[in-house]
């Protein structure tokens, strides 16, 4: 039997309108019976080609048992954001104040007011890792609306203020909204389509400063950051790149230098197994377990930098990718840390250079030439415009590149 969604025309809420959950559509009959039946709300927002929202409902919405429980505990209302960005915009902000961070399925607990006090984005339905299964969380809330009303009252109030302050500081931002819906009114569907991409990233790197902002006066133990950064490793990496991608995006640099691990780093990475300091792993003296904690960071590392890459590639810029019209080099200064070894560095090329640069090769230099590192920047900046004879220890550019085809050295991967 169809739920309440079978009347909606949003082809999203019909996708849902078979579930066993007692869906309500946005609207005062929800909020309404909410109140009467003093239950708390769950709001779900998601969109069509939200691939993790299709995954949530077949593995809960779907789910007689789980649907059971969403239904005796809760007032259950599912929005699609493409038909009310209004409400999904309002409540995004509320999950992003309350966990660091966004996305889709948006799950925000309510008040009978609407209040929101709880939230977060996919849940299995079942433990998986760190991840609490679904009906886990809405047991767990549903107790706290009920045994801890204090708490949750207070966890709402503290969020309406901060909604209401976000709201008076977006006030300054209608000029900009009125000149952007000009802007696309003036625009082809195909740019309509790059602008919105722009904007949707620039909003979500813009809550996540706020909420590094907000977290900077909280005391962290033992490890001292300056305001405003992330206390997440990944969040930072990632916070980091995203501002990279703007900025080449827009226009604003031609030039963006990055470093993930710094010299003596104290860092430790517990949330990858490694509860030990990077720098001192780094003298691993040949220790097997050493080496394997230190290749474990190294690829910590190079998966943020891949998903910026994946980034970069997606982004359209002119006829092609910023990727395609960018050159990224990746690696570090030393191939052997625990011997401070400057000579046979594994390096990374990537981009299309604007058509200067071939991808798809494996350039060797001989470790008994002892190449310096200075002549691939030296080669870089011939290929880039801008030549210079020398720089540090370089001895000229590398042939190879420069040859393009014919070198010796060259093997294709």
């Amino acid at each position: 039997m169809p739920n309440r969604l079978i009347d909606e025309t949003s082809p999203y809420l019909l996708q849902h309108a078979h579930n066993p959950v007692d869906w309500y559509p946005w609207g005062p009959e929800a909020l309404e019976r909410a109140k009467q039946e003093d239950k708390p709300i769950l709001l779900s927002v998601g969109y069509s080609a939200c691939h993790w929202c299709h995954v949530m409902e077949r593995e809960s919405f779907e789910d007689p048992e789980i649907a059971a429980k969403m239904n005796e505990l809760f007032v259950s209302i599912k929005v699609d954001r493409e038909e009310r960005p209004d409400v999904d915009s309002i409540y995004m902000r509320a999950l992003v104040s309350m966990e660091g961070r966004g996305g889709w399925p948006l799950n925000v607990f309510l008040m009978p007011s609407g209040a929101p006090f709880y939230g977060g984005t996919y849940y299995p339905n079942e433990d998986r890792g760190r991840m609490l299964a679904w009906p886990r969380v809405l047991d767990a809330v549903a107790d706290a609306y009920h045994n801890k009303p204090q708490m949750v009252e207070d966890n709402a109030l503290t969020l309406a203020a901060s909604l209401r302050a976000a709201a008076q500081t977006g006030a300054a931002d209608e000029p900009i909204s009125a000149d952007v819906a000009r802007l696309q009114g003036a625009l082809g569907a195909g740019d309509q389509r790059k602008l919105g991409a722009y904007l949707d990233a620039v909003r979500d790197v813009e809550r996540r400063i706020e909420v590094a902002e907000a977290q900077g006066d909280r005391e962290v133990p033992l490890v001292e950051r300056p305001i405003g950064v992330p206390a997440d490793f990944a969040d930072h990496a990632s916070l980091m790149y995203d501002l990279q991608v703007l900025a080449h995006q827009t226009d604003r640099t031609r030039v963006t230098t990055f470093m993930s691990g710094h010299e003596l780093s104290g860092r430790t990475y517990p949330e990858i197994g490694v509860p030990d300091a990077h720098h001192p792993l780094s003298h691993h003296r040949g220790v097997p377990d050493a080496l394997a904690k230190l290749t474990k960071i190294n690829r910590y590392h190079v998966g943020l930098f891949a998903a910026f890459v994946e980034k970069l590639r997606a982004t359209p810029d002119g006829d092609g990718s910023l990727l395609d019209h960018m050159v990224l080099m990746y690696g570090a200064g030393m191939s052997d840390s625990n011997a401070h070894s400057p000579y046979n560095l594994p390096i990374v090329l990537l981009g299309g250079g604007a058509g200067t640069l071939r991808g798809g090769r494996h350039v060797s230099f001989d470790e008994r030439d002892r190449t310096p590192l200075a002549n691939l920047h030296v080669t870089l900046l011939d290929k880039l415009g801008a030549p210079v004879e020398r720089i540090g220890d370089s001895t000229g550019p590398l042939p190879t590149l420069l040859a393009g085809h014919g070198a010796d050295r060259l093997s294709e991967i």
